[in-house]
Order: C-alpha cells, then sequence, then structure tokens
C-alpha cells in the first residue's frame, strides 16, 4: 500500500514508504473517495482509510444553495476546508442565523459511492468569518488540528535510569525567554583548577520516557513541532504535563539528560564526551540576566563559546545558539558515523542572487536560499548556510519530532546497542511537510496580528522580484520585516514591465522601485495568502 499525497486535491502523489513519489495523477476522478493521508493502490484506488483529524474552514450558512436535509431534519450547507488538500465537503447544521458565513469544526464522516461531495459532521461553530479571535483559534486548529491525547504517562524505565545515571556535577543553569516553561536544554560548568573547566551541554531526555510506538510517540509524530502563537498558550508537540512539568529541566527538579562534555583550557578545547546522565537546575536565567552576571561561570562561557564559534559572540542569545549549533553538529557527526538519524541539509544559494539582495539589504538575502530539509544520514549534502557536514537536530526533543527520533539514535550509539539501521526516508518527507506548515502558521497569524493592529492600510513596498511567466512580483515591506508576493498582470513589452491593474490602466514598474502597497481583506476566502488582496502604487 501507498500513501496518497496532495496538496490542492487537483494534483496528487503517491508515495512509498521510503518516501518516494513513484506516481503524479493529475484530476480527482482517479482519486475519489481517498483523502490525503489514506493507504491507496499505485494508481490511486482507496485500500484503506486512515484516521483524520478535525478540520476546520468555511460553513457556507449565508448561500442560496442547499444540499439537502439531514435525517434530523437539518439544512445540509457547503464546507470548505482551510486546508486546501482536502476537498470541499457537505455539514448539516441546525443554527438558525444564515445572515453570515462562519468559522466551524467538523468531522469527515463518509464519501458515499456516486456522491460529489463527502460528508462532514459538525463539531461546533467557533464564531463570524473576520472576528479576531476567532480567526486565530482557527488558525491553530488548521495547523495543530489533532487533541492531546487523552491517556499520557512516560515510560516506567525512565525513573529506574534516574536512579541509575551518574550526576552531572558543577553550576548548572539554562538561559531562556521570561515565561519560558518547556526547557529542553541546560549548561554546567565545573572548575577542576583555575584554568581547567569542564563545560556541559545537557539536553532532556525525552527518547527514554517516550517509547517507540507508544501514544504519545504517534502523538508526536503527527504533530511534528510545538506552535506558539503570540499572547496565547503555546501548542505544544507533547502534552504539557509532560512538556513544562514532567520532562521540562525546571529548577530544582533531577531529569535524565543526553550531555555533551567540553573540558577546556586556556590553550583551547582539550577533549569533549557524550554520557547519558541527569541533571538539576540551580539557577534559571533570563536572556537579560545572563546578559548581566558576571559571575565566573558566565565570564568562563564567553570564552569557551567564543572558541567554538571563532569569532566573539556578545549577547546571551548568541551564547545559547553557538552552544546549541555545536551539540548538533557534533551530535551529527555521531549519528552519520554510525549509520543513523535524520541530517539536515541547506543548499547552496544562488550567488548572483544573493549579492542582488544583499545590496537592497542586508536581511534580504534569506531570499537567495532555499529551505534547510530533513535528509536520511546516507544523503550527500550538507548544510551550507552553517558550513557543517553534517548537522542534525538534537536539541529541542520537546519540541521537534526530529529531535526525539535523533535521540532514539544517539541511545543506540551511546549504549551499543545492536539493530539493523533504518533509512528515515518517509518521516523525514512528513517532516518537511510539518516544516512548512509551522512557517505558515508563523505568516498566517503574522498578518492576522498587523491588520488587528493596523489603522491605515497602506505601507511603503520596494519591488524586488518581476516573475512575468507565473505573473507575480514580489516586494520587501521594510515595516513587516517581510517579502510579500503580489499576483498581478504584467506584459513584457519593449523591454520594460507593464503593471496592468483591474481597472484596465497600466503604468511600468521596474526592479529596485518604491511603491505604496495598500490591502484589504477578503475573510470569506480560505487562506490567509488568499485573505489579503494587495494593490499598489508608484510613488511620484
Amino acid at each position: 500500500m501507498y500513501t496518497l499525497e496532495t496538496k490542492d486535491y487537483l494534483t496528487f502523489s503517491i508515495i512509498n514508504e521510503e518516501g518516494e513519489c513513484i506516481n503524479t495523477i493529475e484530476g480527482v476522478e482517479h482519486i475519489v473517495p481517498a483523502l490525503p493521508g489514506d493507504k491507496v493502490s499505485e494508481t490511486g484506488e482507496l485500500l484503506k482509510r486512515t484516521e483524520h483529524p478535525s478540520i476546520v474552514g468555511i460553513l457556507y450558512l449565508n448561500s442560496k444553495v442547499k444540499y439537502g436535509i439531514t435525517s434530523k431534519g437539518k439544512p445540509i450547507y457547503l464546507f470548505e476546508p482551510f486546508n486546501k488538500s482536502y476537498p470541499l465537503m457537505i455539514a448539516g447544521c441546525s443554527e438558525k442565523d444564515t445572515s453570515s458565513n462562519v468559522i466551524a469544526l467538523v468531522s469527515f464522516e463518509a464519501w458515499e459511492k456516486g456522491t460529489k461531495f463527502p460528508r462532514a459532521g459538525l463539531q461546533r461553530i467557533l464564531g463570524p468569518c473576520g472576528d479576531h479571535s476567532v480567526e486565530r483559534e482557527m488558525l491553530l486548529l488548521r495547523y495543530s488540528p489533532w487533541p492531546y491525547p487523552k491517556k499520557v504517562e512516560i515510560s516506567k524505565s525512565y525513573n529506574d535510569q534516574l536512579e541509575k545515571r551518574p550526576l552531572i556535577q558543577g553550576f548548572t543553569f539554562n538561559i531562556d525567554p521570561p515565561g519560558c516553561e518547556d526547557v529542553d536544554d541546560v549548561v554546567t560548568i565545573e572548575f577542576l583548577s583555575d584554568s581547567k573547566v569542564i563545560l556541559t551541554i545537557s539536553i532532556t531526555d525525552v527518547a527514554t520516557a517516550i517509547e517507540d510506538g507508544s501514544t504519545l510517540d504517534k502523538y508526536a509524530r503527527k504533530v511534528g513541532q510545538s506552535l506558539y502563537p503570540d499572547e496565547q498558550e503555546p501548542k505544544h508537540m507533547l502534552p504539557p504535563c509532560i512538556s513544562t512539568k514532567e520532562l521540562s529541566l525546571v529548577k530544582g527538579t533531577y531529569r535524565n539528560a543526553i550531555s555533551l562534555s567540553i573540558r577546556w583550557s586556556p590553550g583551547g578545547i582539550e577533549s569533549t564526551w557524550w554520557s547519558c546522565s541527569k541533571v538539576t537546575v540551580d539557577k534559571a536565567y533570563t536572556y537579560k540576566e545572563a546578559q548581566d552576571d558576571i559571575s565566573d561561570e558566565m565570564n568562563v562561557l564567553k570564552k569557551i563559546v567564543n572558541e567554538i564559534a571563532g569569532v566573539e559572540r556578545k549577547t546571551s542569545e548568541e551564547w545559547v545558539e553557538t552552544l546549541m549549533i555545536y551539540y548538533n553538529s557534533e551530535a551529527g557527526s555521531l549519528l552519520k558515523a554510525n549509520e543513523q538519524g535524520i541530517l539536515r541539509h541547506h543548499s547552496e544559494p544562488d550567488i548572483k542572487k544573493l549579492s542582488m539582495l544583499e545590496l537592497i539589504d542586508p536581511r534580504l538575502g534569506k531570499m537567495a536560499y532555499k529551505s534547510a530539509t530533513y535528509v536520511p544520514w546516507n544523503t550527500p549534502g550538507k548544510h551550507w548556510g552553517l558550513n557543517i557536514d553534517d548537522y542534525a537536530h538534537a536539541s529541542s526533543p520537546l519540541r521537534r519530532y526530529a529531535d526525539l527520533y535523533n535521540q532514539r539514535c544517539l541511545l543506540t550509539c551511546l549504549k551499543n546497542t545492536n539493530g539493523t539501521p533504518q533509512i528515515p526516508g518517509g518521516l523525514c518527507r512528513t517532516l518537511n511537510t510539518l516544516q512548512k506548515n509551522s512557517k505558515g502558521f508563523e505568516r498566517d497569524e503574522f498578518f492576522i496580528n498587523v491588520l488587528a493592529k493596523t489603522k491605515q492600510p497602506i505601507v511603503d513596498g520596494l519591488i524586488i522580484e518581476i516573475n512575468t511567466d507565473k505573473q507575480f512580483i514580489k516586494l520587501w515591506v521594510t515595516e513587516w520585516n517581510r517579502i510579500v508576493r503580489m499576483k498581478t498582470k504584467l506584459v513584457l513589452d519593449f523591454e520594460k514591465y507593464w503593471l496592468e491593474k483591474k481597472d484596465g490602466q497600466t503604468f511600468p514598474i521596474k526592479l529596485n522601485q518604491d511603491v505604496k502597497l495598500s490591502y484589504h481583506i477578503n475573510y470569506e476566502k480560505a487562506r490567509w495568502k488568499d485573505k489579503i488582496i494587495f494593490n499598489i502604487q508608484p510613488i511620484s
């Protein structure tokens, strides 16, 4: 059996267990009644229905068109999922007020043979389209639709390990934003003498607590990563009782950890080693508190960080970033040597494009890069942005499933457990998709918050790309620190680009041109990238 994958329910990919696309199919007539994630044949025939999460979307109560009556006498309305990989559906609703369309949560029920739309059951109405709080709730349900499992408990072997493992000696602390509860990394400084120091980076051992194939593991694998909305509770990859309490490295508790120790003297790093350990936090710093601290421990931390980085790292955020990159690079080397795990690859940018964009604004250099991706350990390549050959996510197992998976592999390496190395191609494909979802969530939430606070919907923009083939332009909005892609009608005539507005008027545009960017919102559109309708005017 294979897995069905689609972005728009128009073009479909048939994916094998290794994450490879073995067939591409155009047109729904070959796929119905299969849904994304279902098990299908090579030709798209439904073989096994998988579990589907609740689906959030627009219920068109205000439409004159109805699709029948349920057995309980409820009118049936059209439902459009915000996740475009699902098709249009129909759902019954007894709501009396049909003056406006609403955002609703439904569950897939069935797709009967010969019917145009699958049938869904209405779970609840969130509220009207355009309501700020409703739109924000919708985003979490769109990008993290799976509810926390009801039964949550960690493995009994976790406490057994806690009794057996040696305690990392020295002064142990974490540096995190104010209010951070899911602490997964700490640093320990142990002074051996006036000149010799051991610095240990410890990551909470989630893999020992969450067994492969357990209920919690399956949930985390479907979710992929934690989401952190502004001014709302995070949607954790693991239930809060696990991620903020039982496995979080909070002050005064003992936790299992996977540790990387560095023996250092003024002459440099003398040696490094891995260990399965336990830690207890002596002090929790915010970034500002760590920055202001003048203790011997913080001073030697800065010296070791600067040596690892090869340049001076001035802020506490940079200290933590340097140590986590170092931990991840060492983890990647260990995994690669043992032919296990998932690496993080990042391809070389378009150098010409990079130079051009950085001349406009140094922050625009990111446009020349493709996103980093997860790949099996045996995939040729490197992380170009970090200039590291074997880089792996392993430092945030409470927040990312790739890190949890790599922890299991690290434990296998450290304990010299025999086993056949896996090639996790299918998992990498899933995690790359979930990573895109996470970025989509950040983008959409940004625009919701900007629009809620904006009184004058006009900003300054700079044209940085013109694409006549796909009919769009890209603009850099300094005020937002973001790139905006705008669909529009473009014509190349006499080596000049012309933009044609909806009223038929045209005006010339060019790269590096300053423009005024106005926008309005159509809340009846399903996706936020479609909700925001941009319009530009040249600055006279």
